[in-house]
């Protein structure tokens, strides 16, 4: 019997490591859809072309509308996820610089947060990072990719964007697991903890600077849940400078359109903007009406409420606002009683939704502190946290209310649940070279079964 054990200890170890060496060869083999063979259009924000640049490789000088369309090579067949390479940025200004559609279909956006450059000379602007776009396309010779660049990466004064370049597209083994980001790393697969009310939570967050975490580096209170509660999965739609108000398409009713009515979040979050309050947009009066096309969206009141009835019909999940902490002239440029005016309306709309809010702004141990030397280590300025404020300040605030709320109010999907689901999704579909992979291993299990009896067999004759 020990040799048997031996026997099969050591043909579980082959097989063991052969599926090892399937899920990093099914890594490293990818399709490549070379950027220098792109069809490129549109104008950077310069007013020049939009251009693939040979010295650097990539896709250069992109503007709002400009597109990049990769065309499927011959002998391709099969269902793939979808990668774009996409370079540093001189500066972050938010996740959702590109859209991309296949044949010409619809448009879906992905979350790209491509990282700002860490070099003083911008020597690793054109680092290469790898970000996932589209799972599971079926896709043949001859089929195109179309890479289209969204507005609002650009503040009002500036000619220059604030967009990162474009690279190759690469196609993977639908369901490999793929290296990404600028250092190339597997994302880590976290079990979720059925005794913490956050893990396992899929959360949307629909905002602009603060909740993308333009002072520190892309980082926000949703990467610090996301840090502290496993398998929590955040979708920030954040793009800097851009308001409630729907007036023009980098708002947050625009942007929250494009938002893929598929995904099953737990939560949907909206940041209480102050660029409203910076731009003195209209505040509108709270309706009457629960219907949604009775809201004036060019108001602050108005938008609010779209946003809360879009949000609850499309994805059937708790509507959670936040507010920014207290400010004041003195610690930004514009004063901040517009934005306490703002709050105030907030919390009309709460009373007439039932909605969740989050209010830092009213918060009084968080305003206790306001502008002192304790403060000033959180807050880069008078409405940005830095990397601190959100991990040590913001974050933790944030983990406490979700969590009382979500105790409170118990859904009939537990998050255990809900993550038993996405496994079920998350399984290989047949065909393709992970499902040989599956094929082999059950294969071998086989084998070892066999073995294991037929040896029994001989040692009790």
């Amino acid at each position: 019997m020990i040799r048997v054990r031996n026997l099969v200890v050591a043909v579980m170890s082959l097989v063991l490591v052969f599926s090892m060496c399937m899920v990093a060869w099914a890594a490293e083999t990818y399709i490549t859809l070379d950027s220098a063979q792109a069809v490129v259009k549109g104008l950077g924000y310069d007013g020049n072309n939009t251009v693939y640049d040979e010295k650097t490789d990539y896709i250069v000088n992109l503007g709002a509308g400009s597109t990049a369309t990769y065309t499927v090579p011959a002998g391709v067949s099969g269902t793939f996820d979808i990668y774009l390479e996409v370079s540093r940025g001189f500066v972050g200004f938010g996740t959702t610089p590109f859209s991309i559609s296949v044949n010409d279909g619809k448009e879906v956006v992905p979350i790209i947060e491509y990282g700002f450059c860490q070099k003083p000379d911008y020597s690793d602007l054109y680092d290469r990072g790898v970000f996932p776009a589209l799972k599971n396309v079926a896709l043949k010779a001859g089929d195109t990719i179309t890479v289209t660049t969204l507005p609002g990466f650009k503040l009002p004064t500036y000619t220059q964007s604030f967009l990162p370049c474009l690279g190759d597209i690469r196609l993977y083994p639908a369901g490999a697991k793929v290296p990404i980001g600028y250092d190339g790393v597997i994302p880590e697969e976290k079990s979720v903890d059925p005794n913490d009310p956050l893990s396992g939570l899929e959360i949307i967050w629909l905002g602009s600077s603060v909740s993308y975490g333009q002072s520190a580096q892309g980082y926000s209170m949703a990467d610090y849940l996301e840090e502290k509660h496993p398998a929590l999965v955040s979708y920030k739609y954040t793009v800097s400078a851009t308001t409630l108000v729907d007036d023009d398409a980098t708002s947050y009713i625009s942007r929250m359109k494009a938002i893929p009515t598929d995904l099953r979040p737990d939560l949907f979050i909206v940041q209480l903007s102050t660029n409203d309050a910076m731009f003195n947009k209209p505040f509108g009066t709270l309706s009457s009406s629960r219907n949604i096309e009775d809201f004036d969206t060019h108001t602050i009141y108005g938008a609010m409420e779209y946003i809360i009835a879009y949000a609850s019909k499309t994805w059937n999940c708790p509507v959670v606002f936040y507010t920014g902490t207290y400010y004041d002239s003195a610690t930004y440029s514009n004063d901040g009683t517009y934005y306490g005016k703002m709050v105030e309306a907030l919390l009309e709309v709460q009373k007439k939704w039932g909605i969740f809010v989050i209010d830092l702004y009213n918060n009084p141990e968080m305003t206790k502190i306001y502008n002192t030397e304790e403060y000033k280590t959180y807050m880069a300025d008078g409405v940005h946290p830095n990397a601190h404020g959100y991990s040590a300040w913001w974050g933790p605030v944030f983990e406490r209310e979700l969590t009382a709320f979500l105790t409170s109010n118990r859904q009939t999907e537990t998050p255990k649940e809900q993550a038993a689901a996405d496994e079920l999704d998350d399984v290989p579909k047949t065909g393709g070279g992970m499902a040989i992979w599956w094929a082999l291993l059950a294969a071998s299990a086989l084998a070892v079964m066999a073995l294991t009896a037929k040896t029994r067999k001989t040692e009790s004759s």
